[in-house]
């Protein structure tokens, strides 16, 4: 009975001890982008300070979406941004698939808004808006991105946002 208590008790120390490895949040957000001037904001909270956080996309699918570009906003100020990347889960990403990570943010709410690239923030702020607010909205189905080649325009509108924080 003694080993059995101590176990319990060296089970409940290590767990009150590692709980900052556990994850406080995790979530995915489906959805369509349907012109090629539109953006989709997802807002992640960060409950304690010092949060890690990644987020990606698996949307792309090898060429039958678009390819997405994310943005991650904090009060109104642009902290980080990504179209490629490989490292936040390559085995769900496909190569023109976004994500970043990011390290000890501070607790608070975060801003991510999801768009086709090259539609890129204007600047730091985020109320400067995005590269193509301005133009006439073309829908995805018929709109063929610039710098992806291919047999024809991507005629899937689909995204997948995901996110974890610990």
């Amino acid at each position: 009975m003694k080993t059995a208590v101590t176990l319990l008790a060296a089970l409940f120390i290590h767990g009150a001890a590692g709980a900052g490895a556990f994850v406080q949040d995790e979530r995915s957000y489906d959805g369509h982008i349907e012109l090629h001037n539109q953006v989709e904001y997802r807002t992640i909270a960060i409950y304690a300070g010092n949060g890690d956080l990644r987020v990606w996309t698996d949307s792309y699918s090898n060429g039958a979406n678009f390819d997405p570009v994310i943005t991650l906003w904090h009060n109104g100020i642009k902290i980080a941004s990504n179209d490629d990347d490989q490292t936040v889960d390559p085995l769900y990403k496909s190569r023109r698939d976004a994500g970043l990570v990011l390290f000890k943010l501070p607790r608070g709410s975060y801003v991510v808004p999801l768009s086709a690239y090259p539609n890129f923030a204007r600047s730091a702020n985020l109320g400067d808006g995005f590269a193509f607010d301005n133009q006439q909205p073309i829908p995805i189905d018929t709109w063929c991105q610039p710098a992806n080649s291919g047999p024809g325009c991507h005629s899937d509108r689909h995204f997948s946002l995901h996110w974890s924080v610990k």
